[in-house]
């Protein structure tokens, strides 16, 4: 879906129970996107030219995260190289 525009993907998340993981900032906006409404928000911030394996490795630390992940479903992650916010 990553042609998709930002609503059809948000649906789609909303009516299939899904979690939303992104590198769109727009995602991170609670007024337009209120993570309540999803099983999850999780927004990548991270530099465009980083690289591929540093940025899989990142997702592999998030996804093992067991007390951050069961804590995800209606709420918002920012999840930089150094840290994860939740909101």
């Amino acid at each position: 879906m990553g042609a998709a525009a930002d609503e059809v993907i948000a649906a789609h998340a909303a009516t299939e129970g899904l979690c939303i993981l992104t590198r769109d900032h727009d995602f991170g906006d609670v007024r337009n996107y209120p993570p309540g409404d999803y099983a999850g928000i999780v927004v990548f911030d991270v530099p465009d030219q980083l690289k591929l394996t540093f940025f899989l490795e990142l997702l592999k630390k998030f996804a093992t995260d067991e007390l951050t992940i069961s804590q995800l479903p209606g709420r918002l992650a920012v999840v930089d190289p150094w840290r994860t916010r939740l909101r």
